[in-house]
């Protein structure tokens, strides 16, 4: 395959000053010198391997004009929503109940709510001015959820809600110990 590429390109190998490797075969000795013996020409290995593509993939990437053309987009509503959450933050339980009040115009609207590992997922349903789900927590960790509020067309509906985040377990993310039943 070297020898290919050097006559593709109409070059010999005292044309080049040396070979620089990348890729995990890099790391290989005998693959470093089988190509030293074969174009007689040293082999660079001062750079990391593993690095030099991705760092000239963003060189290029980064000299390359950018073009921008114009797109057909459907013009989003502004959403005139708004949301108001109730859940406990810290549980110990295996499933906490998230609520929601929802002001203003739901007719035609939808909501998900997934978790963001994608382990769950409440499916499409309607939305009404209250919503109400029990949410599966996994063990000893954050739980991050995120509600989506859709169009009849299943277009993300542009409003301001926060991710629903809860720990579980007996230990919240900071460190503190999470109120247990018995102790209060």
């Amino acid at each position: 395959m070297l020898r290919t590429i050097l006559t593709r390109n109409s070059l010999q190998p005292n044309d080049l000053k040396f070979v620089l490797m990348v890729g995990g075969s890099t790391y290989i000795p005998l693959v470093r010198n089988r190509i030293k013996e074969l174009l007689g020409i040293p082999v660079n290995t001062d750079i990391d391997p593993t690095n030099a593509v991705v760092i000239g993939a963003a060189y290029y990437a980064g000299n390359k004009p950018l073009e921008l053309t114009e797109s057909a987009t459907r013009a989003t509503p502004q959403s005139q929503l708004k949301l108001k959450f109730s859940y406990n933050k810290a549980s110990q339980e295996t499933e906490e109940m998230f609520s929601a009040k929802v002001d203003g115009d739901v007719a035609g609207l939808s909501y998900r709510i997934v978790r963001d590992d994608g382990g769950y997922d409440s499916g499409l349903k309607k939305l009404t001015p209250r919503i109400s789900e029990d949410l599966p927590l996994h063990p000893d960790t954050y739980n991050c959820f995120t509600l989506k509020i859709l169009d009849e067309h299943n277009d993300k509906v542009p409003v301001v809600n926060e991710p629903i985040q809860i720990a579980q377990g007996k230990y919240s993310v900071a460190g503190q110990m999470l109120r247990t039943t018995s102790a209060w």
